[in-house]
């Protein structure tokens, strides 16, 4: 759709379609053509709006590298560029512009605004930090739109005058080391938008066509200045954006409410989705690279596509005048974690990343004793003790490779799809302590009784003496050795232990009795016993229990 048509849409009081509060997800930046809202922060990932300013007619949307700040291009009575945060949608300064503005890119470390005139065919280089316009820049006819590449080297412009030969590109040397390159010719067919690839090497035009109907993407070699063979699309080309990994060009046709996908490698169309009942202005691509967001201007809403499926998500956003989207870049991830429970061998410990920010992407864990595991919540047991290093991997959602450095940083990647490094860690202590065992006291020795002593022997004697001796009911010994003068004598086990003590027949004399008991447990014991063998008493009072 052409700006003129956009601005015949009804205006949208920003205090009534904003809800309060910053968006969560991935966020992406649409400016309104008509009306008093400006511009609003637009949640990729629930499809609610944030943010906003009442900035008036915008023509040009961007936001700074650290994906703080939104900078619109504004149109009307007091044209202007006017930065605000995304977050509160609270203004700065505006910067008076020389016109109205017909498209916006930034510098890639976010401190210069490069805005083309319609009007006057001029480009304007605006100082975000010192709040000044440099001196207009001559171009081509009527330039709508612009990109700058990663390198922040060159920007290019989409010169929307009609006719064979007036409209085309103009390739502008950021450096000042030489004037603008215009190139036109027959391929280019009122081009209203453009897009360039994450390495800068190609930059691509798309044909709106004289009364509308073009048909064709136009790719540009920015090495050597050439245009390269075009490429059949749908019908009006109004949108493009190349996705963070420079692999595929998405393509909005109004008149034909489709969206066309072309491979860079070959420059080939490889998909078409049907956009039926759209009439889509412009695109944008999350860091993920996994949705695009497109605004359908005719119709007043925002939509929402599943990548590389095309598949639509959730219902649309009603915003009239919704013309212009970009995507803000993706956050560095801040990795934070809590360790729950008590730190003991054998037992799980809970590990939670849920104060993580920024890490849409993976969160991943290396736990220092060779055990690793993923997701924002898990459990893990240390199986010995010791310390160890528990380490908290996040990573964002910015597309693989998309790697661009902080503010007043160089390119550092393929594109500026992400703020800062795409992963980031994060580690702490965890000491498992030795278990300690209580000492377990010795037990005390059992005293040696010593026999009582026996008096003198009668003369002239044999003994008669014939007895057992028994282990008390309820000792439980391992092993029970007895043995007579040196002798050993034979241990009965069963029931109860016994041995037999005969000392019939043994002249007079005194017999000691070594018995020696080896208990399940402590310490084992010795006794030593005197018998008389020269004695009247029975037998059965001669037993005797140890």
């Amino acid at each position: 759709m052409t700006r003129r048509a956009c601005t015949a849409l009804g205006a949208l009081m920003l205090a009534l379609a904003l809800p309060s509060g910053a968006a969560a997800g991935p966020v992406t930046l649409i400016g309104q053509v008509s009306g008093t809202t400006g511009a609003v922060t637009y949640d990729a990932g629930t499809g609610q709006l944030g943010p906003g300013i009442a900035a008036g007619n915008v023509f040009g949307v961007a936001i700074t590298p650290d994906g703080q700040t939104g900078v619109a291009a504004v149109g009307g009575l007091a044209p202007a560029v006017q930065q605000f945060d995304l977050a509160t949608g609270v203004a700065g300064t505006a910067i008076p512009l020389p016109g109205s503005p017909s498209g916006l890119a930034l510098s890639p470390d976010g401190t210069r605004a490069y805005v083309p005139f319609e009007a006057t065919n001029q480009l304007v280089v605006v100082d975000l930090v010192a709040k000044t316009t440099g001196t207009p820049i001559a171009i081509g006819n009527r330039p709508r739109a612009i990109v700058v590449n990663a390198a922040g080297t060159k920007a290019f412009t989409a010169n929307s005058q009609a006719g064979p030969v007036a409209g085309g590109v103009s390739i502008i040397d950021l450096t000042g080391s030489v004037g603008p390159v215009n190139l036109a010719g027959p391929a280019f067919d009122r081009p209203e938008s453009i897009a360039i690839t994450p390495d800068g090497a190609t930059v691509y035009l798309g044909n709106f066509g004289a009364g509308a109907g073009g048909t064709t993407v136009v790719p540009v070699n920015t090495a050597t200045n050439t245009v390269g063979t075009t490429i059949t699309v749908g019908t009006s080309v109004t949108g493009m954006a190349v996705d963070p990994t420079g692999a595929r060009l998405y393509v909005l046709n109004r008149d034909s409410e489709s969206l066309s996908v072309i491979a860079t490698a070959t420059n080939t169309v490889v998909q078409t989705f049907s956009l039926a009942g759209v009439s889509p202005s412009r695109i944008a691509i999350t860091p993920s690279g996994d949705r695009a967001v497109i605004t359908d201007s005719s119709n007043g809403n925002v939509r929402r596509i599943a990548l590389p499926g095309g598949q639509a998500i959730g219902d649309p956003v009603p915003l009239p005048g919704a013309a212009f989207v970009i995507a803000a870049p993706a956050p560095t991830p801040v990795p934070a974690f809590a360790v729950g429970g008590t730190a003991t061998a054998g037992q799980p410990l809970t590990f939670d990343a849920s104060a993580t920010t920024g890490a849409e992407g993976d969160v991943s864990w290396s736990f220092g004793d060779g055990s690793s595991g993923s997701g924002p919540v898990v459990q893990h047991t240390f199986a010995a003790p010791g310390t160890y290093t528990a380490t908290l991997t996040a990573t964002g959602s910015c597309a693989a490779g998309a790697v661009f450095g902080p503010a007043g940083s160089s390119w550092a990647g393929v594109s500026a799809y992400c703020a800062g490094p795409r992963t980031a860690t994060t580690s702490r202590t965890v000491t498992v302590p030795a278990v300690t065992v209580p000492a377990v006291p010795e037990p005390k020795p059992k005293p040696t009784v010593k026999p009582k002593p026996l008096p003198p022997l009668a003369k002239g004697c044999l003994s008669v003496r014939n007895f057992a001796i028994r282990l008390k009911k309820g000792v439980r010994a391992r092993s029970v050795t007895v043995t007579i003068d040196g002798r050993r004598a034979k241990v009965s086990r069963g029931r109860q232990t016994r041995a037999r003590i005969d000392l019939r027949g043994k002249p007079k004399k005194i017999v000691v009795v070594k018995i020696v008991v080896t208990p399940a447990k402590g310490r084992k014991t010795t006794t030593e016993r005197r018998y008389r063998t020269c004695t009247k008493e029975a037998a059965g009072r001669n037993e005797a229990k140890l």
